[in-house]
């Protein structure tokens, strides 16, 4: 055999965009070890870190690449193997340790796990004691232990800085699982919408221009903002706020701005039923001026209670009640309303959430009572790639039972479409809906001002960003050079791209108003 047929061979076998074999060379060995993992040739990986780690026993990242390699062929045996070989040569080596737990943690073998980490850890001795004093939370929260794993993540402060940046996506994983703790106390979602509507006065919260129904582009805003930090397991404060607007471009004193706050607390543990209990402060504007105000005006001003009670995972009932003080006087109102949601995941992705509400409306003028309710289904599956599709209906009942022409509406509205993959916690979306409105009684010529296009179809382009931090986050340790995280399989994604159970419900508040003659 010719010396350049050989030297073929050799190539072909350790794959030629790697280089040749490294021998004893640790640099070498790992570069070399992470361009054959990325071609998919794990066995030639293993065997030139083999050869490196037989010359260099006190490398340890060494042994965990090898790790890394039987794992990703889906050898946990080996992987264990060669991981605790190294704990039993080097006992006084914690980070292979935490290595070696990790493997037999996701491997079901929890008393290995708690063999083969210390006993007693000091998270503030380093990111190293942190991260095993996490482990041994894991294993005592894997086996029912909530109140020991409670307490050891308890001694692992938030932000603090002595944790390393993979061993914070650990932290949080365990705090939502362990706690209830989403490990963000800051979140917000910002939703941009572009398009056309045949009927752009749909929305509005009234209809009284003079102009009836029209079609015009629309462009609307709707910005949320969450504080909800950890102070305990049984008590935390909720602040949220909230600004949507929408203007018709063509209908610009249809234009309307709508400011939200709400604030309270959350209380109950991990397990059993949790609620939140909230003040909801909120101001409405439009566009619309008359004989003595100019625009823009106030429209409406609500002082709200609202609970909201977490019975199951899946099970939300809420409620509220307050006062709703319309410019327009003899509209302005107390008001009770309450339901229940059904939030239902699948693996893969499938989401589905129900809802059925009830209201009742007592307002300073009796034609303007009203006992109404919403049913409301959402819908959203994945598409190749990360994307998803999503479609939403809704039906809303009203009937006014003291008003003077025996009224009464039915409303229906829905959207669907597809949504792009989260690409850094942005998605485009491209959305049709169509809106609809019935209304019975003998209404006569005061039926005029809120008259209206029947369907309203609308086409629509969304852009959404879903994002969420912690303020400490950012004071973590700093990885030393050839150090590799633990393969946690775990990420730090917060977009699903969908909303919470009120989200739904104050989005769809507008086809509540969405003219006079509807609220």
């Amino acid at each position: 055999m010719s010396l350049a047929l050989l030297t073929l061979l050799v190539a072909v076998a350790w794959g030629s965009d790697c280089g040749e074999p490294c021998g004893e060379d640790e640099d070498c060995a790992r570069e070399q070890a992470a361009c054959l993992g990325e071609a998919g040739e794990h066995r030639q990986a293993i065997q030139t870190l083999k050869t490196a780690y037989a010359a260099h026993p006190d490398q340890a990242d060494l042994v965990h690449r090898m790790a890394s390699a039987y794992l990703a062929e889906g050898n946990v045996m080996w992987a264990t193997r060669r991981l605790l070989e190294h704990v039993d040569a080097h006992p006084e080596d914690l980070e292979t340790a935490t290595w070696a737990a990790w493997v037999l943690i996701e491997d079901g073998d929890l008393a290995r796990a708690s063999q083969v980490l210390p006993t007693e850890t000091d998270p503030a001795a380093g990111p190293l004691q942190a991260r095993a004093t996490l482990m041994r939370a894991a294993v005592h929260h894997l086996r029912g232990e909530s109140d020991v794993a409670a307490d050891l993540l308890a001694s692992v402060k938030r932000g603090t800085p002595t944790l390393y940046p993979e061993d914070l996506v650990l932290q949080r994983s365990l705090r939502s699982q362990v706690l209830g703790d989403p490990g963000y106390p800051w979140s917000a979602r910002l939703w941009l919408t572009a398009g056309y509507s045949s009927n752009a006065t749909e929305t509005s919260p009234q209809s009284e221009g003079g102009e009836g129904s029209q079609g015009s582009a629309i462009i609307a805003l709707d910005v949320v903002v969450r504080h909800e930090p950890w102070t305990s397991r049984w008590a935390r404060p909720h602040t949220e706020a909230r600004f949507k607007t929408q203007v018709p471009t063509s209908a610009s004193n249809f234009a309307y701005a709508d400011i939200a706050v709400r604030a309270g607390a959350e209380l109950g543990g991990t397990e059993g039923v949790r609620a939140r209990l909230l003040y909801s402060f909120e101001l409405l504007g439009d566009n619309t001026g008359d004989a003595y105000t100019t625009a823009p005006r106030l429209f409406m001003e609500a002082h709200r209670g609202e609970v909201e009670v977490d019975l199951l995972p899946e099970v939300q009932l809420f409620g509220g009640g307050g006062r709703r003080l319309y410019r327009r006087l003899d509209r302005t109102r107390s008001e009770l309303d309450g339901g229940v949601a059904l939030v239902k995941g699948w693996p893969g992705g499938w989401n589905l959430t129900g809802i059925v509400a009830g209201r009742w409306q007592w307002a300073r003028h009796s034609d303007w009572n009203v006992v109404g309710g919403t049913a409301l289904v959402r819908t959203a599956f994945p598409l190749p790639a990360g994307a998803m599709f999503k479609a939403r209906v809704m039906v809303l009942r009203d009937v006014y039972p003291d008003h003077a022409l025996s009224r009464s509406d039915w409303t229906f509205r829905s959207q669907a479409g597809p949504w792009s993959p989260s690409l850094g916690g942005w998605r485009l979306g491209l959305t049709y809906g169509v809106n609809n409105r019935w209304t019975s009684g003998d209404w006569g010529p005061s039926a005029d001002p809120y008259s209206y296009t029947r369907p309203d179809h609308r086409v629509l382009i969304e852009v959404r960003r879903q994002d969420a931090w912690d303020g400490g986050s950012a004071w973590v340790a700093e990885v030393p050079n050839h150090q590799l995280p633990p393969p946690y399989e775990l990420t730090a994604e917060v977009d699903t791209g969908l909303d919470r159970v009120q989200d739904l419900l104050r989005q769809e508040d507008s086809a509540r108003r969405g003219s006079s003659c509807v609220d």
